[in-house]
């Protein structure tokens, strides 16, 4: 699977137009802008790093009082040791929770597997639009929110669809949530700018509120 992941990252990067840009290179570490909590968070991007309107996102989460690195969904799946090391060598991080966006989503779920291998528990993994369901999420995953919407025919092309999820085990709380059944806005929203609106922030810094309390 993982290289089934990133031979479509390679194709997709060759066709795509420049993403918009961000905050930071891959695996760049914030401290949190205030405040100091057991968390951090791993953002995961979409192809070639495109996850528009990101940084907001990234400072509402240091605000919050965690911790933040930012990946591209290659860097995400092979940073899987460092990323492992870090949370194990912190004992002021203990928790970690990974966000990501469309093919990120997909690195992200692969990341997780990697992670069990090295006997680390992701607290929570929120995702929005993943594109593809190519694997379950792994055992080690506490917790699992998965925001998509369901669009008809366009559903068949991985590039413009959100797909629903499934756990290995039932020991993870995966909670399947699409577009229509959520307080968010519907009108204007497509798989390329879901993730870059405020109401889908809000979406995020709420699942992520219970980690800190």
């Amino acid at each position: 699977m993982k290289f089934a992941i990133i031979g479509t990252i390679l194709t997709v990067a060759i066709f795509s137009p420049a993403p918009f840009a961000n905050r930071a290179h891959s695996a760049d570490i914030y401290p949190a802008n205030c405040g100091t909590t057991a968390n951090h968070v791993v953002m995961v991007r979409g192809v070639i790093g495109y996850w528009p309107n990101a940084d907001h996102l990234a400072d509402c989460i240091m605000e919050q009082g965690m911790s933040l690195s930012i990946h591209s969904p290659l860097a995400a799946m092979r940073n899987a040791d460092a990323i492992a090391n870090f949370v194990n060598t912190h004992e002021s991080c203990p928790r970690l929770n990974i966000v990501a966006y469309s093919l990120g989503c997909d690195a992200a779920i692969q990341l997780c597997h990697s992670l069990n291998e090295y006997g680390v528990t992701v607290d929570r993994l929120i995702l929005i639009e993943t594109t593809f369901c190519k694997a379950p999420i792994p055992e080690n995953v506490r917790y699992c929110v998965n925001l998509y919407e369901e669009r008809g025919f366009r559903d068949h092309f991985p590039a413009f669809r959100g797909v629903p999820q499934r756990a290995s085990c039932p020991s993870t709380t995966l909670v399947n949530k699409e577009l229509s059944t959520t307080d968010l806005p519907e009108r204007r929203v497509t798989h390329f700018n879901i993730a870059s609106k405020e109401a889908t922030h809000e979406f995020v810094l709420k699942q992520l509120e219970t980690c800190i309390r």
